[in-house]
């Protein structure tokens, strides 16, 4: 069953099979522990349980198989010690952490071990397997890299994967090659097959010295004293291709090799040409690359951060493939924000860099599909993949970056499901899968990610409900889900994520009545629930939300009255309670939200007077009562609110006259009064309003004639009077609204003559 898509546990029913030999389930998504009953398997001598999400401790009972020729646990989760019983296992092949390896004292009878540590090269007179202190003990560690040995180790790792390991763990380095005619390290000197794996500037005395023949054999590397020349005959494998064909012809001297590896990084970094540009207009050069803008170095020298933003470089033009990514094995953090001009797709040999722990491509406009390798950088925390084209699904493998802590692949044009996988991401802090084409469901193992403080899924074509589950992320402050297929009710257990600031769940088809559990969110800034199909009132327990900044819940079928204790939320800033069956006055109360910009109330069978208490809003900038059941006279106290940008009362039964205080709405740009019994003359002090673009007074009762001082709104490009009981004629002086694009007048009691003056409307619009 190797290489498919297999996930859940391994049953333990599968070890009922006494006569098995060979069970092979790599290459899978398969979690969980491995079942203690594997010991069952007596014949069993091949077994392969790679590249999965297996967790937990390698079970002794692997000890007890009598025939067992190869065990494979590499690509998997696994922790605790590794037990002495593996010393009977011919072929062993396990990837873990250092500080996993623990005590290790014989290795005697085994024939080929294949144990691969993270992060950490050694070199000494030879590799200690010993507990992690003891290793660092007595092997030097260095941060920096050499071609020569880099070549050698090269020509090994190719020769032992070849012939004997099948290398999945890349890119990870090689230990050592356990295998009793290979263990030859005398001191001072590498003779035949001794592990060439330590990339440094400093390098043993004379471990060159000897040639280097026997145990490449195929591969002939004749490697001689300084000054003459190493030569790879037949060329390199290249272990990280997928084909297993790719070769690399080499001829140059030792000496050359031996030389510092600042040259190759640097001439690397010339060959993108994202600095020489930069130079040709400032005239900032150095030969020292480290120096270079956005570049950083580790002590030896070796570039360790590459962090290129558009406004402080304007040349990342081109494909990110120009980035050759294997000359610059210490890498820790890349960053590239290009403005959109960087393209290209993403090189899969960006999966070469094993110490990589931020990679941000984000604002670029790469194209492609994310490569599945990248599931090999497993010392990755922070993968921003966001606005760029990328397309295809998203890839099970990245399930296996247990150290990521942020995912970000918003903005692009993904497809398919979001990954379980994704689950196993116990150490996520944020999800933003934002503004693409993801479809099926929420899968149900978010529910892992305890430690997940942003979930954004927004703007998708999610669909299913939401999973109850996802109460259990106790420490989300951000859960966005809003603008997908979402259907069914909000679950009560959202009550317990009480650390949320922001909850948007609007645009879905969400039904169902509003969780009263909602009002345990004491941190709640924002709620949107607005566009969705729910029903019932809106509960008294949002008067609890006092962070709340931001109440939206418009486009919905909530009855019953706007509670009084809303105006309790004195933090609030926009509320929205449009397109809904409201009943019942506008309670007084909100006259305390005293920080309110936009108060929307459209839309509903909202009666009683506008209460004068709004005129405390002084901070608001829009207020719609438009299409509902008001009564009384506009209050005059409404000229009050200076800060007003849109004012609409249309579609009431408001009666009296318009008051002449809203000459004083300074800035005002939308006045619509129509639809209601407004009566009395049209106030001169509009006139006042110099930022208006729009006057609808239209259908109602008003009398007398057109002012003439509506000709200093220059800025207006709508008016409508009509329908209304106005005389005398129309002034010229309105001819003076440059502006204008439409002038409805009809349906009054309008004399004279039309201005020839009108023509200049028609010229100018």
């Amino acid at each position: 069953m190797y290489n498919n898509k297999l996930d859940g546990p391994i049953p333990p029913e599968l070890m009922n099979c006494s006569k098995l030999r060979i069970l092979k389930l790599g290459n899978n998504l398969l979690s969980g522990s491995i079942p203690s009953q594997i010991g069952k398997l007596q014949e069993l001598y091949y077994l392969d349980l790679s590249g999965n999400f297996i967790n937990g401790k390698i079970p002794s009972q692997l000890g007890e198989f009598p025939r067992i020729d190869t065990v494979d646990l590499s690509m998997n989760n696994l922790s605790g010690g590794i037990p002495v019983f593996v010393r009977k296992v011919p072929h062993l092949d396990i990837c873990v952490e250092l500080q996993a390896l623990g005590w290790w004292q014989s290795h005697g009878g085994a024939r080929y071990w294949h144990i691969l540590v993270k992060r950490y090269r050694f070199y000494g007179k030879s590799v200690p397997f010993v507990s992690s202190k003891d290793a660092l003990k007595n092997a030097t560690l260095r941060g920096y890299f050499n071609s020569a040995q880099a070549l050698a180790d090269y020509a090994r790792f190719s020769y032992t994967s070849r012939k004997i390991y099948r290398t999945k763990c890349l890119p990870l380095w090689l230990l050592e090659h356990l295998m009793e005619e290979y263990r030859h390290i005398a001191l001072g000197a590498v003779a035949s097959s001794a592990p060439i794996l330590y990339f440094d500037n400093i390098t043993p005395s004379n471990a060159y010295y000897d040639l280097v023949t026997k145990d490449f054999r195929d591969i002939r590397v004749v490697l001689k004293r300084f000054g003459s020349n190493i030569i790879f005959s037949n060329g390199l494998r290249d272990p990280y291709s997928s084909e297993g064909d790719t070769t690399i012809s080499v001829t140059t001297s030792a000496a050359g090799l031996l030389s510092s590896p600042i040259l190759l990084e640097r001439e690397a970094l010339l060959a993108t040409g994202w600095w020489v540009n930069n130079w040709a207009t400032t005239g900032n050069y150095t030969s020292d690359h480290c120096k270079w803008t956005g570049i950083s170095c580790n002590s030896a020298v070796s570039v360790i951060g590459v962090s290129l933003l558009w406004y402080e470089n304007d040349n990342i033009t081109g494909e990110l493939g120009r980035f050759k990514f294997s000359c610059f094995p210490n890498l820790r953090s890349f960053k590239i924000r290009s403005n959109y001009l960087l393209s290209g797709s993403i090189p899969s040999e960006i999966t070469v860099l094993s110490t990589i722990r931020t990679l941000e491509l984000t604002s670029n406009n790469l194209t492609g599909i994310i490569p599945s390798e990248m599931g090999r950088l497993r010392n990755l925390v922070h993968l921003d993949l966001s606005n760029n084209h990328l397309t295809g699904h998203i890839p099970p493998t990245l399930g296996r970056l247990s150290k990521l802590k942020i995912l970000n692949l918003s903005s692009n044009s993904l497809v398919g499901n979001v990954p379980s996988t994704l689950g196993h991401l116990t150490q996520l802090t944020t999800l933003a899968i934002a503004s693409n084409q993801i479809n099926g469901s929420i899968p149900l193992e978010i529910e892992n990610l305890k430690v997940l403080q942003v979930l954004d899924l927004s703007r998708n074509e999610i669909g299913g409900s939401i999973p109850s589950t996802i109460g259990h992320l106790k420490r989300l402050r951000i859960l966005d889900l809003s603008q997908n297929k979402l259907v069914g009710p909000i679950p009560s257990s959202v009550g317990p994520l009480t650390q949320l600031t922001t909850l948007n769940m609007h645009s879905n088809r969400i039904n169902g009545s509003i969780p009263l559990e909602i009002g345990n969110l004491n941190f709640l800034q924002v709620l949107g629930l607005s566009d969705n199909k729910l029903e019932g009132p809106i509960p008294s327990t949002i008067a609890s939300l006092v962070s709340l900044t931001s109440l939206s819940l418009h486009y919905n079928n909530l009855i019953g009255p706007i509670p009084l204790t809303l105006g309790h939320l004195n933090r609030l800033t926009d509320l929205d309670l449009s397109e809904n069956k409201l009943v019942g006055p506008i309670p007084s109360s909100v006259g305390h939200l005293n920080f309110l910009q936009v108060l929307d109330l459209s839309n509903n069978k909202l009666e009683g007077p506008i209460p004068s208490t709004i005129a405390s809003l002084v901070n608001l900038t829009y207020l719609s009562l438009q299409d509902n059941n008001l009564t009384g006279p506009i209050p005059s106290t409404l000229g009050h609110l200076d800060r007003l940008t849109y004012l609409d009362l249309s579609e009431n039964k408001l009666v009296g006259p318009i008051p002449s205080s809203v000459g004083h709405l300074n800035f005002l740009q939308v006045l619509d009064l129509p639809n209601n019994k407004l009566e009395g003359p049209i106030p001169s002090t509009i006139a006042s309003l110099v930022n208006l673009k729009s006057l609808s007074l239209e259908y109602n009762n008003l009398t007398g004639s057109i002012p003439l001082t509506l000709g200093h709104l220059n800025r207006l490009t709508f008016l409508d009077l009509s329908d209304n009981k106005l005389d005398g004629p129309i002034p010229p002086e309105l001819m003076n609204c440059s502006k204008l694009t439409t002038l409805i007048l009809g349906n009054n009691l309008l004399s004279g003559s039309i201005p020839s003056q009108i023509g200049k409307l028609q010229e100018d619009n």
